[in-house]
């Protein structure tokens, strides 16, 4: 049964009962999230850069870069300069208002997946389930309402461009509308941009293929474009210097274990010459990787749903560095996949290496874990791509995931 033609059914009492249970997951996770936003300041660099961001666009607009501190394109300064306006007019404290548009994102990929679960078919119990993992997950609250970093706003017009696409939503202008979507988030964060190859296998034609690329490649590319004009060195410098932090997960901590110590207690070791050549190449090694990709999956045809959770652990996989809020990338589309016990599996892994690198938790009979943790991560990410690679035998057995594949 294609995606555009699922019609909804007349809304049972175990429907309604269901409906509130999910609402009621989204707005408790919501709530957790403000209240640890409001009583924590956040990790400092991150705040102070979305801090000095905002001044600058408050004063002069398009020398937003000038800082060299904000690596990402423009599309979510206009929410800045809102959080700055509304924490100015109303004496709130700025990391307060900052991290309110990641926690509403993160609320509305809980009802989209709710949304999508439903029209793919999943039960009651893994449209539950799969909205826990997001509203209730340690991940999640920890980017949104603790960190303060932006993912979930650039991932949930993504997520939504999947699944416009799967479920033939736009009808005939349905690469209009992903393209859109997936631009806007990739106008927040690059990454997301990743989503097309998910897309591109399951094209009608070229023409739909151009509009979908080009739709989504053009947001980004005109939200930087007034900066990049009149002031080309500090915004180019700023929008690639990024390059990520060696240590705190990935491949680098185990080329270079020693770096794991220097997050736990604030103390920062000198890179060996191959961590060094990997971070300055993980940029190209992850492109190539996920070009890679996106080329078995084209020649594959997958479902889009499939092809993306492929894309999303090959991104994870070949990531020399990980930092933890790049996990609130892929785990939507996987939750989508059906694999809940993996997300599952991987925020409890997650969770005690992330308590200790962001609250400096430190019990000695605890600090060796981290590194096994993390692998162990990296391990069921490897597994995944072998599986996924391997067409797809092994996955779990759920009507989402047995219909993604159709």
């Amino acid at each position: 049964m294609p995606g555009g033609s699922t019609t909804l059914a007349p809304m049972r009492l175990d429907d309604r009962r269901l409906l509130l249970s999910i609402g009621a997951l989204i707005v408790l996770g919501t709530g957790l999230r403000v209240w640890i936003a409001f009583t924590n300041y956040g990790l400092t660099y991150d705040i102070d850069t979305a801090y000095i961001t905002a001044a600058l666009l408050a004063s002069h607009p398009l020398h937003a870069y000038q800082a060299v501190r904000y690596p990402y394109p423009a599309g979510f300064f206009p929410v800045i300069l809102l959080c700055h306006y509304i924490a100015e007019g109303f004496a709130i404290a700025f990391y307060k208002v900052w991290k309110v548009p990641a926690i509403l994102c993160d609320a509305g990929i809980a009802s989209l997946m709710a949304f999508a679960l439903r029209r793919l078919g999943a039960p009651p119990r893994e449209r539950l389930i799969a909205v826990a993992l997001v509203a209730l997950g340690p991940s999640f609250i920890l980017i949104s309402g603790y960190h303060g970093q932006i993912d979930s706003a650039a991932i949930l017009p993504a997520f939504a461009g999947l699944i416009v696409w799967k479920l033939e939503l736009g009808g005939d202008r349905r690469a209009l509308y992903a393209g859109l979507l997936i631009g806007l988030g990739a106008s927040v964060k690059l990454p997301p941009l990743f989503t097309v190859l998910a897309l591109l296998p399951t094209a009608r034609s070229r023409r739909e293929a151009a509009i979908l690329a080009g739709c989504a490649a053009a947001i980004p590319a005109l939200s930087v474009a007034p900066f990049l004009i009149d002031n080309p060195g500090p915004t180019w410098r700023s929008l690639t210097y990024n390059q990520g932090i060696p240590g705190l997960g990935g491949l680098s901590v185990l080329i270079q274990p020693g770096l794991v110590s220097g997050w736990q207690h604030l103390h920062l070791n000198t890179m060996t010459p191959l961590t060094i050549w990997f971070w300055r190449k993980q940029n190209w090694i992850v492109g190539l990787s996920v070009l890679a990709a996106g080329g078995y999956a084209y020649w594959r045809r997958l479902d889009p749903i499939i092809a993306a959770a492929l894309i999303w652990v090959t991104v994870y996989v070949a990531n020399f560095n990980w930092a933890y809020q790049y996990f609130i990338w892929g785990f939507p589309f996987f939750l989508l996949a059906g694999w809940r016990r993996s997300v599952a599996a991987m925020q409890l892994l997650l969770a005690l290496p992330a308590a200790q690198v962001y609250f400096q938790f430190s019990v000695p009979a605890l600090s060796w874990a981290y590194i096994p943790l993390v692998m162990l991560v990296w391990a069921l990410f490897a597994g995944l791509l072998v599986v996924v690679g391997a067409g797809g035998a092994g996955l779990p057995a759920t009507s989402a995931s047995t219909m993604a594949r159709r």
